[in-house]
């Protein structure tokens, strides 16, 4: 049995990217990812 994986890019701002960076930081661990979530409305 083979397991396909694909994977998916997503770009960032420069400050959005800070901002991530900021909250990993303070968090004071290198272990943890970004999870997005996307949802309707406006």
């Amino acid at each position: 049995m083979t397991t396909e994986i694909t994977t998916t890019g997503l770009a960032l701002t420069n400050v959005a990217a800070a901002k991530v960076a900021a909250l990993l930081a303070q968090e004071g661990r290198d272990d943890l990812n970004l999870r997005v979530a996307v949802q309707p409305g406006g």
